[in-house]
């Protein structure tokens, strides 16, 4: 999950946004300054960068409605009076990412390495 956002830096963020908008402020680093942000922040946000943290990356292993469809299951064995454990949260992660038909690992597959903890190769 993406990290929490300050709503305080946000709402400064777009404080500035729009002083520069209404000509209130004309520079950019006045106006970071005025409003205690990040000057690099505020022009990245002034030519359209979307915000890091409300994108979703395709570094997750699951996507947003597969973690969203999670949680609603987890509230509703709550609800029912069976609040899973980590163990059966993660198994239905699983269960959601082999529906996909994803591996289950993350990583590429180290032949090299498998070769080693093989016995009968070792042996020979």
């Amino acid at each position: 999950m993406p990290k929490k956002i300050d709503p305080r830096q946000e709402g400064r963020i777009l404080l500035a946004i729009n002083a520069i908008k209404t000509q209130k402020i004309t520079s950019i680093r006045k106006a970071a300054y005025a409003f205690d942000v990040p000057a690099s922040t505020l022009h990245a946000r002034l030519h359209n960068r979307v915000q890091q943290l409300t994108t979703y990356t395709k570094s997750y292993r699951m996507s947003q409605l597969e973690e969203e469809s999670l949680v609603q299951w987890i509230f509703s064995m709550g609800k029912r009076g069976l609040p899973p454990r980590p163990s059966g949260v993660q198994s239905m992660a699983n269960i959601l990412i082999a529906e996909r038909g994803e591996p289950s690992s993350p990583r590429p597959y180290n032949y090299k390495q498998a070769k080693c903890e093989d016995p009968k190769l070792i042996q020979e």
